[in-house]
Formats: structure tokens, C-alpha cells, sequence
């Protein structure tokens, strides 16, 4: 074998090793930048070029993806100045990328095309430059380029066997780009299953919360139950309030007061801004709580308070504190209409008793054994009144539905405080007014009457600033049959403490007694100019406060100083020494029947008019 053949054989067999070469590098597992490295410095090899590039199409420009020998400087140069111009008149390989068989540029210090690489091209150091486009099909997807640092020509079989390298290379490059595509698309559609296995998991364990909530209310267990339960689901302390943040139910981890009233207008701003079920994030106790309104037609039926700590943030969690939230409104729902109802009828009761229809008290009391009320002892009859109603709706600008829920909020709470003194009282809405039957089983009625009217007042100002009750009570009665009477000295009663102009808490019926009879009358202001004159001496008195006071006691009590003494927690001899100061002032004789008559007309009309 001639020694011409046996070079070329040798060349031959170097070209194909480095075609499988490079067919054995692209089928490997490594990124591409690397495979293009290595498939550089291959092909670089067989050309005896010191540099090589493997230049992609990215877009509208070719990037170096893969080189051997040359700086990262210069790979940099190249590529910004790609990114620069755009589309691919930027750089010398446009003109290969464009074509279909390879270029060379024999001394690029001298050729137009890289008059703006000089200086990269001088800091890499090459002279010649060949490149060779990469095309599958009729795809050019980049060029490969070689680079030398001497003025270098290329054969035709030189050229052919670049075309031949450039050829295979794109093949397996574009192959390696589409599995690439593949393996990512798998990737993609694998990590959409395990989202899906996910959604569907999490969707199973929403069902069940929202199950395990559901039963709650349909086996009627009550919103304790519901509470406790979402507690539980969420690890977290949980509360429930009604609209006027009063506290309904509570885990036995959170604590029992109920968020600062001055943060209801918070809560109504954040309503009116946000759709229904959205939490507001609020301090409450010194610890971040999240507060979602229940809100059903745009009525707010109450609050659902979950301590923030750790943040509500998994959406298993979102999801249980939104099933929770929505159970505990249809329950508030179911209980609201329940409660209207059961009001409905004890109100149909209440006007039963007042238009006589009850001529047996046999009858009456089995009617009121349903509302698990009894008539076996004596009881007063209570009117609870908001002071000038009509008045407050039109200062105030009130819709019908915020009256509604001042009348509703007004027996709710009557309700509430009347189970907190006393657990057999009968409490039925009438209109604006509300009426509790409450029996007299404790010796301090009237005192425990004073505590009602008192706390009523206050939680209902609480909510409603500026607003006033009065509850009037009625003198005790055995006979239910004579409820009518009972209720019409209520009525009587607040009617006269409207003529003059005073409200006050509570007003008992006893305590008019026989007057009431001449505080009925139309003449109301001769009877406070009748009060100011004989009570004129005393009102002057820099102690008029005390004086009256003790005269007010003192009458109560048939004169007896030590009685007196007693209640005011003064000596005997106090009383003695200002009830003689009262006789010298008003020049009456206490002892004097009809004297002290009027001196109690004038007390009790001053007790009843405003003060100037």
C-alpha cells in the first residue's frame, strides 16, 4: 500500500471517529452548553484550528453556546454585540448562517465585515476565519466556526469535510434540542399531574372539612360545636361574635372578652370595601387576629375571629376558615329565623293577653308552659323604650334595614342580660318596644331591675351612640289575666316621664303611686313651676344635692332617722340635723299630712324634670 494511501485512510478513519465522536458526546446526558464544548474542541481538533465556536439561532441572533479555545472576554464581545443589532447582519457568520456552504476569510484584519471586532479579534488573536452553516431540512438553526492564528487557505476536501461535520453536528444538535423540548414538555406535564394530585388531594380534604362542618349544623350541635371543630382543623385559637362583636361561642384556647367595640366601624369599612368572607387583619389582646366578616345580604350577622399565629397561609387552611366561615353564617341564618319566628309568636301572645282574649288563666298559664314560662308566682310587667326612636332615626339618617337591626339587636341583648340575672323571665318584641314578664322569686327585685336597665343601657350605646332606654316597670301582680293593667302602667308611666322631658333608666310604677294619677294631667308646666317655688330655698343651698337626697330617703322611710341613717350611711344625728335644715328652708311641718304631700309632688316632679 502506497504511502498516499495509507494518509488518506488514516484521515478517513480520524473523520469518522470524530463524526461518532461527536454523534457520542450530543446522545450523552449533559446540558448543551457543555455538549457544545466538547463538540467545539472535537471539531477543532480534526481541523488543527486552536479556536472553535458553535454558534445557535436564539430568536433574530446567533449566540456562541459552545467554544474551545477562546476567552470568555471574547465569547461576550460576540454575543452583546448579537444582542445589539438584532437580526443577523450583526456578525461575519450571518453571511454562512444565510448560505449553504461554508465561508472563510482568509485575513480578517483586513475584511469590511469585522470592522467592528478588531479589537476582540486582536485580543483573541486569529487571522483566519472559516465558518460552516448548520441546516436540518431547510432549518439553519447556527454555523460552526473555526479560527487560526496564521493566514490559512482550505482545500475542497477541507471544505467538504467542514460542510460534512457541519451537517451531522446540526442533526444531532437539532435532535438533542427536540429531546430536550421532550424531556422539558415531560417535565412539565409531570410536575401538572403532581399539581393535579395535589389539587385533587386537597379537594378530598375540603370536602371532607366541609362534611365534617356541615353535619355540625344539620345534627343541630350548634356553633360551639362548629368552633371547636375548626379549632381543631386549624391548630389555632377560634372565636364567634354577632354583629355587635358580643361573644357567641370560643375554643378553650382563646380568650373570652370580645374585641374593643371601637373596632366595629373598622370592620364595616373594610365590609363595604372588600367581597363577603374576606378576613381584616387586626391586634387584638396584643396578638395579630384574622376577623372575617358573615355577611348575608348585606347584613352583617356577626364575626369569625382566628388568632394569626402562625399566618393563615396554606390554602387548606384558607379553604377550612372559608367553609367555616360560610357554615357559621347559614347556622347564625337558620338560628336568626328560628329566633324571628319564636319572636312572632310570643309577640302574638303578648297582644293575646292585652286584647283579653284569655278568659281562663288555666288556659293562659298552658299557653305560656310552651315558652317554658310559669305564672305560679307573682311578676311585673317591664316595657323596654328607646327614647325619642323617631327622633334618633332622622338625626341619624337611618335605613329601614338599620332600624330593623336596632330592634332586633335591642331584644337580642334584653334577652341576653335577662339570662345573665335571671333564667324564667318571658322577653317578646312589641313594635320598638320590647316586654319581659319577670317573676318576683328574689327578695332584691327592684334592685336587680336597676341592674337591667343599667346594662341594657350601656351595650346598646355601645352600638348606637347617643341612644336612650328607659324600662318601665309595672307594680307586682298574681293574676296573669290582669297583664293588660300590669302593661298600662308601664305605659302610664313612661308617658309621664316623657311630658317631662327627662329620660332616665328605670322608672317604677310604685314609686309614682297616687301621683301618677296627678302627673297624668296636661298641666305639666304649672306643675314644675309648683315644684321649682316650694323647692326654690333648697336649690339655692350650696348642699342641695344631700339635702334632697336625704328628704327623698327620708319620706321613704316615714321620717325615721335611723332608717334613714342607715341607707345614706350617715349618723341618726345627720338626718336629724338636715331634716330640720329642710323644715327652716321650705317652712313646712314634715309632720303635716297635707304639707308633706306636697313637698312629695314637688320632690317627685323634680326628680322627673330635666335638669337646666
Amino acid at each position: 500500500m502506497s504511502p498516499d494511501l495509507r494518509n488518506q485512510l488514516a484521515k478517513k478513519e480520524r473523520e469518522v471517529k470524530a463524526v461518532i465522536t461527536i454523534s457520542q458526546i450530543i446522545s450523552q446526558d449533559i446540558p448543551l452548553p457543555a455538549m457544545l464544548d466538547r463538540v467545539s474542541a472535537e471539531i477543532a481538533l480534526l481541523l488543527n484550528a486552536p479556536f472553535c465556536a458553535v454558534l445557535i439561532r436564539h430568536d433574530s441572533t446567533l449566540h456562541i453556546k459552545g467554544s474551545f479555545g477562546l476567552s470568555a472576554e471574547y465569547v461576550d464581545v460576540i454575543n452583546r454585540q448579537s444582542n445589539q443589532h438584532g437580526w443577523i447582519t450583526a456578525l461575519p457568520s450571518s453571511q454562512a448562517f444565510n448560505g449553504s456552504k461554508p465561508i472563510f476569510w482568509e485575513d480578517v484584519r483586513t475584511a469590511p465585515e469585522f470592522a467592528d471586532f478588531q479589537d476582540a479579534v486582536l485580543n483573541q488573536g486569529y487571522v483566519t476565519m472559516i465558518a460552516a452553516p448548520l441546516i436540518v431540512g431547510e432549518k439553519h438553526i447556527g454555523t460552526i466556526n473555526c479560527y487560526y492564528t496564521s493566514r490559512n487557505t482550505f482545500s475542497e476536501a477541507e471544505l467538504s469535510l467542514l460542510t460534512t461535520l457541519a451537517n451531522h453536528t446540526a442533526t444531532v444538535i437539532r435532535n438533542k434540542q427536540l429531546l430536550d423540548a421532550l424531556n422539558q414538555s415531560v417535565n412539565e406535564l409531570s410536575a401538572l399531574n403532581r399539581q393535579l394530585d395535589t389539587q385533587h388531594e386537597l379537594l378530598l380534604q375540603s370536602e371532607a372539612i366541609h362534611q365534617q362542618l356541615t353535619r355540625l349544623v344539620l345534627e343541630e350541635e350548634g356553633l360551639a360545636a362548629v368552633v371547636t371543630t375548626t379549632a381543631d382543623l386549624l391548630n389555632r385559637p377560634v372565636a364567634l361574635y354577632d354583629a355587635r362583636l358580643q361573644l357567641i361561642a370560643h375554643s378553650a384556647s382563646h380568650p373570652q372578652t370580645a374585641p374593643n367595640i371601637k373596632l366595629l366601624p373598622q370592620l364595616q369599612r373594610h365590609q363595604q370595601q372588600s367581597p363577603p368572607l374576606t378576613p381584616l387583619l387586626s391586634d387584638f389582646d396584643e396578638q395579630p387576629v384574622s376577623i372575617t366578616p358573615l355577611v348575608v345580604r348585606r347584613r352583617t350577622l356577626g364575626y369569625f375571629a382566628v388568632v394569626a399565629i402562625p399566618p393563615i397561609s396554606t390554602e387548606l387552611e384558607q379553604r377550612a376558615l372559608e367553609h367555616a366561615s360560610t357554615v357559621c353564617t347559614l347556622e347564625l341564618v337558620k338560628q336568626r329565623v328560628s329566633l324571628d319566628t319564636n319572636r312572632r309568636m310570643r309577640g302574638d301572645f303578648i297582644d293575646d293577653m292585652l286584647l283579653g282574649r284569655f278568659t281562663d288563666a288555666a288556659e293562659l298559664k298552658r299557653r305560656a308552659a310552651y315558652f317554658k314560662f310559669s305564672f305560679e308566682s307573682d311578676f311585673r310587667v317591664l316595657v323596654v323604650d328607646i327614647h325619642g326612636f323617631g327622633r334618633y332615626i332622622e338625626l341619624h339618617n337611618l335605613s329601614e334595614g338599620e332600624v330593623e337591626e336596632i330592634k332586633h339587636s335591642l331584644a337580642t341583648t334584653t334577652e341576653q342580660v335577662c339570662r345573665e340575672l335571671k333564667k324564667a323571665t318571658f322577653v317578646a318584641q312589641q313594635g320598638d318596644r320590647v316586654v319581659v314578664l319577670w317573676p318576683m322569686r328574689h327578695p332584691q327585685t327592684l334592685t336587680r331591675l336597676q341592674t337591667l336597665a343599667e346594662i341594657l343601657s350601656e351595650r346598646m350605646a355601645a352600638g348606637w351612640p347617643d341612644l336612650m332606654l328607659t324600662v318601665s316597670v309595672s307594680t307586682p301582680i298574681s293574676n296573669p289575666l290582669r297583664f293588660s293593667d300590669a302593661h298600662r302602667e308601664c305605659l302610664d308611666a313612661l308617658a309621664i316621664v316623657k311630658r317631662f322631658g327627662r329620660t332616665r333608666p328605670i322608672v317604677v310604677f310604685d314609686a309614682l303611686g297616687i301621683y301618677a294619677l296627678l302627673l297624668r294631667s296636661s298641666a305639666v308646666e304649672d306643675l314644675q313651676r309648683f315644684s321649682r317655688r316650694l323647692l326654690a330655698p333648697v336649690l339655692a343651698h350650696d348642699r342641695a344635692e344631700d339635702l334632697l337626697h336625704t328628704l327623698s330617703v327620708a319620706l321613704r322611710h316615714q321620717l325615721s332617722p335611723q332608717k334613714s341613717a342607715e341607707l345614706l350611711f350617715v349618723h341618726p344625728n345627720t338626718v336629724k340635723y338636715r331634716l330640720n335644715q329642710l323644715c327652716e328652708l321650705l317652712d313646712v311641718d314634715l309632720h303635716d299630712a297635707e304639707q308633706m304631700l306636697e313637698v312629695q309632688l314637688a320632690l317627685l316632679i323634680h326628680s322627673l324634670t330635666p335638669a337646666e
